[in-house]
């Protein structure tokens, strides 16, 4: 979340991503006409933990730790 407008506003937007294996997609959308307002995408920061979502999963399952900085990573990025 940006942004929060106090009482009624005429925009009304949702946002809506989508976590890929290497790239990570926003889409700003407006609630009331459709329209995409904006869209952004970025490398999946979890790469440098396996270029595969295996990889990852192995490497997150080995310890606590692990689980925490791949999970990180995407809140992060």
């Amino acid at each position: 979340m940006v942004d929060v407008e106090p009482g009624y506003t005429e925009r009304l937007l949702w946002d809506g991503s989508g976590h890929r294996t290497t790239t990570v997609v926003g889409y700003l959308m407006s609630m009331r006409t459709g329209q995409v307002v904006a869209t952004g995408s970025m490398i999946n920061p979890q790469v440098v933990y396996g270029a595969d979502v295996m990889t990852r999963i192995v490497y997150a399952t080995k310890d606590n730790e692990n689980r925490r900085r791949i999970r990180q990573s995407i809140v992060d990025g």
